[in-house]
């Protein structure tokens, strides 16, 4: 089976963070991070992606609450890798997320990427570090 090794291959840029509400009326509020990764040699050419969490509970990452996020985020957070064209599941290892100031965020992420069950490659561990920027009007 291809072996992609994102590690060695691709390293993480400068990310965002969005907010958004489904429901305004439940008052839930949801994050999407996106972190862009540097292109990198696939296949006959260049691949150029990014991990991708979709639908994080903003109330996860406030505060204390952040260190418990994490059993959470294994089973309520959509994550992946496009690669080959196809979406790549990735399964959370560890998860940090710290506000540096109030528009911009230091996120470490330790993932398992399932390029397996897409017929992509072999399944590989990736470890991300990135700068956020909160796509949000800061407060105050």
């Amino acid at each position: 089976m291809h072996h992609i090794n994102l590690q060695q291959n691709t390293s993480a840029l400068a990310g965002t963070i969005s907010i958004y509400q489904l429901d305004p009326e439940a008052g839930v509020n949801y994050l999407q991070i996106l972190i862009p990764l540097a292109p990198f040699p696939y296949l006959d050419g260049e691949e150029d992606t990014e991990v991708m969490l979709d639908w994080v509970d903003e109330d996860l990452l406030v505060g204390s609450k952040t260190e418990r996020a994490h059993a959470r985020l294994l089973v309520e957070t959509e994550i992946s890798i496009y690669v080959g064209g196809a979406h790549n599941r990735c399964s959370v290892r560890s998860f940090r997320l710290h506000q540096e100031d109030a528009l911009r965020y230091s996120v470490e992420l330790q993932l398992r990427v399932h390029f397996s069950e897409q017929g992509v490659g072999a399944d590989e561990e990736f470890s991300v570090r990135s700068l956020l920027t909160d796509r949000r009007e800061p407060p105050g």
